[in-house]
């Protein structure tokens, strides 16, 4: 509930509101897919219906924006890392992190499940000037007050 505005907000700048229906009382959202994206998300699963990753959906449908969205959604501020939870099979994991290193070029790293990617500060640095205000504001917000200040006020000051 706490990505609402996010998410409300990015269906409405990008118009997605006939692919998206959300589910406020459950507190879920669903993509409606078309046939040519429903066969697609079922290549993301083996045969014995675990989730994959492959690598060469790295350059074709996990994109950068990909990225920045699903920190934003679905990303939890930990003490050292943004942790985002997946239910991609181990041996997927590692080229899911590889592939999201690259692309950020970010020093991201597995554990218990999760992606992780340390060094906030930096990852923001980096990323915000790229990003639309709205995904720019959600992604300074796993920063700690202190880290914000330290990011915030010094490019206000030089009109960055």
């Amino acid at each position: 509930m706490d990505k609402i505005f996010y998410l409300f907000n990015y269906i409405n700048q990008f118009k997605l509101m006939n692919q998206v229906m959300v589910e406020q009382n459950k507190g879920q959202f669903k993509i409606l897919l078309d046939d040519d994206t429903y066969r697609l998300v079922n290549e993301w699963y083996n045969n014995e219906g675990e989730k994959i990753f492959r690598k060469y959906f790295g350059t074709s449908f996990l994109t950068y924006e990909a990225i920045i969205i699903t920190i934003n959604l679905f990303g939890k501020r930990k003490i050292e890392a943004i942790g985002i939870s997946t239910s991609i099979n181990k041996r997927s994991l590692q080229t899911l992190s590889y592939s999201i290193n690259k692309i950020l070029n970010q020093y991201v790293y597995v554990s218990n499940k999760q992606i992780n990617i340390p060094d906030i500060t930096n990852l923001c640095k980096k990323n915000v000037p790229h990003l639309t205000a709205l995904d720019s504001a959600e992604l300074v917000n796993f920063m700690e007050s202190d880290e914000q200040e330290s990011f915030i006020l010094p490019n206000v000051r030089s009109g960055v």
